[in-house]
């Protein structure tokens, strides 16, 4: 059912890809359709703050449209682009650390755990601590939906692997979820 909802596939990656390469500006607003909420919520995961990530989202897909031509096999557009994320969020971490005039305003931490939004909250800051690619396994399958046929060719991984990787993400949040409630309770 999802893969009929957003038609991800690697062959339709594929087609696409070729359309664009061919010329047809609108298989780029496909692939972006396929793709944008994987590439905000990564990229919201390695900044931190919504403004950011959104700019940052844009230049990934700017970056790889422009770099559309390089990419050797096209069923794994969804693979390169991620690999454009990640390379963008690292190059975004090393200028901020070193912009040492950046101002940054801490809003307090509101710990309501009555509240659903508290909680989605509270979880997906759990997430973004873990590391990059059980983070990525998670957003895929869990959070975005994909089928884990299509998420673990993103990820580059056997059928086998990837279970293992969603396996050990999610037993290392359910950790530290538990150690934050502990923690909270004291």
């Amino acid at each position: 059912m999802y893969e009929e909802k957003l038609n991800l596939t690697t062959i339709d990656d594929a087609e696409t890809v070729n359309r664009l390469r061919a010329g047809d500006l609108a298989a780029f607003g496909d692939l972006y359709d396929r793709y944008a909420r994987l590439v905000r919520s990564l990229c919201y995961d390695g900044t931190g703050n919504l403004s950011d990530s959104q700019e940052l989202c844009q230049d990934v897909f700017m970056k790889a449209y422009r770099q559309i031509h390089s990419l050797r096999e096209p069923s794994r557009f969804g693979y390169w682009l991620t690999g454009i994320t990640r390379n963008a969020i690292k190059d975004w971490q090393r200028r901020s650390a070193r912009d040492r005039l950046r101002f940054v305003i801490d809003v307090p931490d509101v710990h309501d755990s009555d509240t659903r939004e508290d909680a989605e909250n509270g979880l997906l800051k759990t997430i973004s601590e873990l590391p990059e690619n059980e983070r990525l396994a998670l957003h895929l399958f869990y959070l975005d939906e994909v089928p884990a046929s299509v998420a673990r060719e993103i990820l580059g991984l056997s059928q086998s692997g990837f279970y293992k990787l969603l396996d050990r993400a999610r037993k290392r949040v359910e950790e530290l979820l538990t150690d934050a409630g502990e923690n909270s309770d004291e």
